[in-house]
Order: structure tokens, then sequence, then C-alpha cells
């Protein structure tokens, strides 16, 4: 996060620090990572905060909103797990989550449009099912803006309401996605972008980090992504969208990249320099 900015964080294995955009965005020198934090507002013993190394962007990012919204942060010192700094598991290359699958999205950003977190700042929690890359763009092109078209990309992955009122928001971008399978928990993804909060038709949009298995592994060597076991098979769910979509309405042609609304900064792990 950079100073004076407090996002949330969450640690994978041994494995840096993963943060999207926004680190690209400063020198390390401006970052700090913060673990172990429930309440921003009050004094918490078991937090502990570590400066940056090193900042791994991923070559792929080109743009707000284009794929490859991934980097990965080293960290200067060490950290040791506790009751209150867990690892999550991440979800190896060929990871499938099922639609419709209930996870966990987590932060400290607004309770509504423009209404911040009152103190003391205590983590928040909603739970979010996961909806299909298919039905995602349906959705964002139901009443979609001419100068403002949406594309899911091939890395990213939906999870929200299409009626809207639940939904990450500012603030919450770069938190953790977090899906429990098999009695473990998977960081799914990454809070990345969205169309303003818990708007209807608008479901959040995240990195889906099993894209970036291969890339983080390469990176970190001794950081071993785990196979997700299959639960269920995936349904289509493209449902969702054709029952919302207005008299003469279809999905618009032609898409360019999404608009990133927010800064990104999450913290998932640990490397030593």
């Amino acid at each position: 996060m950079p100073k004076g900015n407090r996002d949330q964080g969450t640690k994978i294995g041994l494995g840096p620090n993963l943060c999207p955009t926004a680190c690209r965005e400063h020198l390390k020198e401006e970052y700090e990572v913060k673990l172990g934090a429930h309440q921003l507002d009050s004094y918490t013993p078991s937090a502990e905060v570590r400066t940056v190394a090193q900042i791994i962007s991923h070559t792929s990012y080109r743009h707000e909103g284009s794929q490859g919204d991934i980097a990965l942060l080293r960290l200067n010192s060490p950290i040791t797990f506790s009751r209150y700094i867990r690892p999550i598991c991440l979800p190896a290359a060929n990871a499938s989550f099922p639609n419709g699958l209930q996870c966990t999205v987590t932060g400290w950003g607004h309770v509504a449009p423009s209404v911040s977190l009152q103190a003391p700042r205590q983590l928040q929690q909603l739970e979010v099912p996961l909806i299909s890359r298919e039905t995602c763009n349906c959705l964002y092109n139901i009443d979609a803006k001419p100068n403002e078209p949406h594309s899911i990309q091939q890395d990213m992955v939906c999870a929200g309401y299409v009626e809207g009122g639940k939904d990450a928001c500012q603030g919450d971008s770069g938190g953790p996605l977090s899906c429990s399978v098999g009695g473990l928990w998977y960081l799914a993804g990454i809070v990345s972008w969205g169309d303003a909060c818990g708007a209807p038709n608008r479901p959040g949009v995240y990195t889906m980090t099993s894209s970036y298995a291969s890339w983080i592994h390469y990176h970190v060597a001794e950081l071993q992504p785990r196979v997700v076991p299959q639960i269920q098979e995936s349904q289509p769910d493209i449902h969702l969208c054709r029952n919302h979509l207005p008299f003469n309405s279809a999905p618009g042609q032609g898409l360019l990249g999404p608009i990133v609304l927010l800064p990104l900064a999450l913290t998932l792990g640990l490397l030593y320099p």
C-alpha cells in the first residue's frame, strides 16, 4: 500500500506480495505492507509492518483494465505466521472454480458509493457468487455507455449479484477474493475494477490468480500452487444475463478494454530478499 493510504492485505504461502496496478505508479520506497491488522484505527499488537525491497510488474500490462493487472512485492524482511497472519493457497494454473460458488471478498473500503467506512474501520467481509466471463460480458453491455464499453479479459473473473446492492467498493481494490474448497481457502481473485459499487448488472471484476500461477512460480520457485479439487461441474449461467436484458437490448459488439476506477494495492505473501 502507498504510505498514508491504508489498504488490506492477504498472504500466500512463502511467495511475495501480489500487487496490481498501483504498484507500478509509485516508487517502492512509497509502499509499506501491513499484516495482521483488523481495525485500522486501533492499535493491534499482532500487526506487523514491512517495507518493500522490490516490485516485479507483469510485462503484459499496458493500460488501465488490460491483462496483466498484477505485480509482485518482495519484502525487506521476513514475517512469522501467527494466529492473525496466515497464508492462503494459490490455485494452480489449470484450476477452475464453478459458477455460483460462494466466495468471500474482504476489505476496508467504502460501505456505499462515496461513503467511507467509519472508525474504528473494522475489516468488512461479504459473500459473493462467482459469475462466468461470458455472462459478465453480457451484463456489462446492458445499458453500456457508447464511450465506456467494457470487456472481461481472459485473465479476469467476476463475482457479485445481478440485482446489485452488494459489492466491493472504492478502497477495496487489491483485496482478496477467497474461495473455500475441500476445507482449504484459495485465492481465486484480486479486486481489480468495476462500474460503480453494487450497481445492477455490474458485478465486481477480479484478476484471476490461476492465470498467473506459472508466472508467480517462475519468480518464486519455492512456492508451489495447489490443484483445486473439482467439487462440482460448472453449469452455464448465461440465463442470469438473458433474464435481465431490457427489451430490444443485446450485448454490444466491438468491445474495448474496461475502465479501471480504483488504485490497486494487494499484499499477498512473503519472500525474503
